[in-house]
């Protein structure tokens, strides 16, 4: 693997960590406030963070470009961005941080899918097994085999795990041509302004309570908006979009640890293997290609 495709790989694997803290953030805050109030919130810093950086970077000398075909894909990517944030912080409401880890990570599965039927891209055998460990994996964590355990939380993660693939695909096809940075700011400002319209249509708004989750609200937007999704932007210039799903995922594994130690979510034993199987996917999923499959 080479040295630029190993730092954008690093990139990934930061953005999954924050994020994966931010499943805690996230469940803290829907104590106090609606999914919307909280987007809107998050977005809105996510936004005003990348405007400073940029505004920094241009005053140093670099050029950051802000043109007609940027704009359009941060839109593009903001309408997967919003819709698959809000399915998933309202499903908080009635699922754990640590399953919605790990069921909204299935977009690890969704991505090569897609990505062999709809766009008929060449997938690597071990690609595939990674991706079979990787359900596996899945299964163990969040189901223990009967219908009873589904609960409406749940759904909301796994069709939003869609949502998340999508958003792989969006971003994919855009950063290659645009500034990652302007990228972010264009669809945080999209996502913050489009929540903000849901919220007064939808919610009721109280002070005292968007003042009890400030904290998770200023995590959410500084660290898992502002710099998780400019990292993933950065890091998949650079990676394959099914390595950047294997690498996303475990945000998963980072969201059971924050559950456990922060909110005191207790993980089994059929959980830990679990997450020893979506582990050993991820490293399987990054082992360079042989000569034979480069050909």
């Amino acid at each position: 693997m080479d040295k630029k495709k190993l730092f954008a790989n690093g990139q990934l694997m930061l953005a999954s960590a924050i994020w994966g803290l931010a499943f805690v953030a996230q469940r803290v805050g829907m104590g106090s406030v609606g999914p919307f109030m909280f987007g809107a919130a998050r977005y809105m810093l996510g936004a005003l963070t990348l405007y400073l950086l940029i505004r920094v970077m241009r005053l140093r000398g670099q050029d950051i470009p802000i043109t007609k075909g940027a704009i359009k894909g941060g839109l593009t990517c903001g309408v997967f961005l919003l819709l698959g944030s809000t399915l998933q912080q309202s499903g908080l409401v009635y699922t754990t941080a640590s399953k919605a880890g790990f069921i909204t990570a299935l977009y690890i599965v969704l991505v090569p899918v897609l990505a062999g039927v709809i766009f008929r891209k060449k997938i690597r055998l071990r690609v595939w097994v990674g991706v079979a460990l990787a359900t596996l994996g899945l299964y163990l964590v969040s189901f223990s085999g009967t219908l009873e355990d589904i609960n409406i939380g749940d759904v909301m993660m796994f069709i939003g795990a869609f949502l998340w693939a999508g958003h792989i695909f969006a971003i994919d096809h855009f950063v290659k041509k645009y500034e990652p940075l302007v990228l972010s700011m264009v669809q945080f400002t999209f996502a913050s302004i489009a929540s903000a319209v849901l919220t007064l249509m939808f919610e009721t708004v109280e002070l005292q309570g968007v003042l009890e989750v400030a904290v998770p609200i200023l995590y959410t937007g500084i660290f898992s908006a502002g710099i998780g999704f400019t990292l993933q932007m950065m890091g998949q210039r650079h990676t394959d979009p099914t390595i950047t799903s294997m690498i996303l995922s475990l945000e998963a594994v980072f969201g059971a640890v924050g559950g456990y130690l922060l909110l005191n979510e207790i993980m089994t034993a059929r959980e830990l293997t679990g997450f020893a199987l979506i582990f050993i996917a991820i490293i399987l999923a990054q082992l360079p290609a042989k000569q034979k499959e480069l050909q």
